[in-house]
């Protein structure tokens, strides 16, 4: 009988369990760590920021078998990860519609 490969829960490494309970486990922990963002690739990756997800994107091997793109006229245009600090708050203290 073959074994099944055991992981580590991606909020905390001490939570080791077989695969299959996996997506269960990630359930019930992420309600004790709020903030972590998830991959666009598979749900089951998670990260403490943004950085950290940008990084993983870049080598997700889940990535390959899902396409995230944008099309623009007759060209498809992969997403790209990018960041901007404080664009919203840039855009509200800069921009004012009401001002013709």
């Amino acid at each position: 009988m073959m074994t099944e490969r055991l992981v580590k829960c991606p909020f905390n490494s001490l939570h080791v369990m077989t695969e299959s309970s996996l997506q269960r486990h990630i359930i019930r922990c992420m309600v004790n760590y709020p903030g972590y963002v998830t991959c666009p690739y598979n749900a089951l990756h998670r990260f403490r920021n943004k950085d950290l997800l940008c990084a993983h994107m870049l080598e997700c091997n889940s990535k390959e078998k899902t396409h995230l793109f944008y099309e623009l006229g007759d060209r498809k245009i992969e997403q790209t990860c990018f960041h901007i600090e404080n664009a919203r708050a840039f855009n509200l203290k800069d921009e004012n519609w009401d001002e013709t």
